[in-house]
């Protein structure tokens, strides 16, 4: 997902993924839900 303008302080829920490979600025922990993905900065990449 993309968007335009500033973004600060979101968090992303992956529900039913239990782990992911990796996140690039930002950071993940786990949940019951699944993999919570917080943001750091400007751009966020996940890899499953």
């Amino acid at each position: 997902m993309s968007g335009e303008g500033e973004a600060r302080g979101w968090t992303l829920c992956l529900r039913n993924i239990p782990q992911v490979a990796g996140v690039q600025g930002g950071t993940q922990t786990g949940s019951e839900l699944g993999v919570v993905v917080s943001a750091e900065g400007n751009t966020l990449t996940i890899t499953l």
